[in-house]
């Protein structure tokens, strides 16, 4: 039987037949994101805010950037030019609107502020007043805390309202500030930092009524490492407060903790690395905010890590210049998250849906392991639950066909053509062998299908454990071991797909 190489390119510069009910568009990380226009996004730190049915991307653009765009060279030029914002309806193309703060706003001049920061949900609207509030860390000639400032229109010009420079409960002073919006109860705003003398605590705030005042801090948690970048997302009732390693500018893994209420910090979960972040240190880049993309099929969730490479060369050096924005789905087993590195997935922003770029079409396909050269196989011919998968030199057979059906959300099912029964991981064991076993609706029958770092060839990770497809201990010989194991960046854990 002929074998057609399915080669899909990293980046999706080839196209594939989609579900007719998504309309899928990708985004493509480690590049510029650009505007409609063209021009380069500009909006560091920033956060993402959603009024009706648009979302709002709001961030800074220092002195640097232009400069850092044109050159590529990192610069220490941290001046603040304005607060750029960008709608979009898709999360995908972005139109810039008016900056609703530039150096001609009240007391963000360049002889009166010194330092401007915005990061996550940091603008929000008030009912009573009718007004939108935008929150900005702050440091200038009126002193150092946070800026409040009102509009009527979410991309007019706001006007300075008052610095709260006093923070009630937080040691020393505010530091790594962000605000998160409970859209989920009640659209609540809330502040979150650490402190600014060894990043040693995390605390939460709340705000009055008319948002104008940061009450009293909540201290969740404290640890003698120090951690920064604070940052919370929510789902299904759980918070999930999400920080940085201390490094600076540069790039590092991720924390979380999590908690099904916001404000008692016995509730949290242990301090514990973000799962799936460590293996690239959150695709290189410091963890900034999280976005819910709520659609008509589903809720999914996305975290946006920023590169500081204009103020740190780390990210040259490791080759990493190009562009400030990645943004990565993340998934769940149960309440844990796992980060999905990701160099490009496709996302349908009405539906709630996204798919690994450039995704495989629903087929029957032949599963080759790079390291070994041997087919995925079932062992004898095996049509029973239980049933070893193990690899095997290309024989033709239909127990080395599979069909690949996306279940939507980089998800797939994978079902041995011969025995009707589905790829299953049978426990948490690492270094399990893989076996064949009858639809349950378990994610251990479900698989992410994401493209390695070799072209044309793919990781396939369970749901169920975060465990990869596996040629068991880089062996070459007939009946080698499918098994599971976590990611080693190696060649036994890449797997080409040909349509048959």
């Amino acid at each position: 039987m002929k074998k057609l190489s399915t080669m899909l390119l990293a980046f999706g510069l080839i196209c594939v037949a989609l579900p007719a009910f998504a309309q899928y568009e990708t985004i493509n990380n480690d590049t510029w994101w650009k505007d409609a226009s063209g021009n380069p996004i500009f909006a560091q730190g920033g956060g993402i805010s959603k009024f009706g049915s648009t979302y709002y991307w709001y961030g800074t653009q220092s002195g640097g950037a232009v400069s850092y765009y044109n050159t590529g060279t990192a610069n220490s030029d941290y001046s603040f030019i304005q607060i750029n914002c960008y709608t979009s309806t898709d999360l995908v193309h972005w139109t810039k609107q008016n900056p609703p703060v530039t150096t001609n706003t009240a007391n963000f001049s360049s002889s009166e502020a010194s330092g401007v920061s915005i990061r996550g949900q940091s603008v929000f609207y008030n009912s009573s007043s009718k007004l939108y509030f935008m929150e900005v860390a702050y440091s200038g000639t009126l002193g150092t805390g946070i800026a409040c400032l009102t509009c009527s229109t979410p991309t007019g010009n706001f006007v300075w309202d008052h610095l709260q420079t006093n923070f009630p409960n937080v040691y020393n002073s505010p530091g790594d500030i962000s605000f998160f919006v409970d859209v989920d109860h009640g659209s609540v705003p809330y502040m979150l930092c650490s402190d600014s003398h060894g990043r040693e605590h995390a605390y939460i705030s709340t705000l009055s009524s008319d948002y104008k005042t940061i009450n009293a801090a909540t201290l969740i948690s404290e640890w003698s490492q120090g951690q920064e970048a604070n940052n919370m997302f929510e789902r299904n009732g759980v918070y999930y407060y999400n920080m940085s390693n201390l490094a600076g500018w540069s790039y590092s893994y991720a924390w979380s903790v999590w908690s099904t209420s916001i404000l008692t910090p016995s509730d949290y979960t242990g301090d514990a690395q973000f799962p799936g972040t460590p293996a690239d240190f959150t695709h290189h880049t410091q963890i900034d905010f999280g976005v819910e993309v709520a659609g008509t099929e589903l809720t999914n969730y996305f975290v946006m890590g920023d590169r500081w490479a204009d103020f740190d060369d780390s990210y040259q050096k490791a080759g990493l210049g190009s562009g400030y924005y990645e943004w990565c789905p993340v998934t769940f087993s149960g309440e844990t998250p796992t980060y999905n590195s990701a160099g490009s997935f496709q996302i349908d922003a009405a539906t709630g849906q996204w798919q690994t770029t450039p995704g495989l079409a629903n087929g029957t396909y032949a599963v080759l392991n790079l390291h070994s050269g041997l087919e995925l196989d079932a062992f004898e011919q095996g049509k029973t639950n239980g049933t070893p998968v193990d690899q095997w030199a290309w024989n033709g057979g239909q127990n080395q066909e599979w069909t690949v059906t996306s279940l939507g959300s980089g998800k797939y099912s994978i079902v041995g053509v011969q025995s009707g029964l589905y790829l299953n991981s049978p426990s948490s064991t690492k270094g399990a062998q893989l076996n064949l076993e009858s639809s349950n609706g378990s994610t251990s029958l479900a698989w992410v299908i994401a493209p390695a770092a070799t072209p044309g060839y793919y990781t396939v990770q369970c749901v169920a454990n975060s465990y990869l497809m596996d040629d068991y201990e880089n062996a070459t010989t007939n009946g080698t071991t499918t098994d599971q194991w976590s990611s080693n960046g190696g060649a036994n854990q890449e797997w080409s797909f040909s349509l048959q």
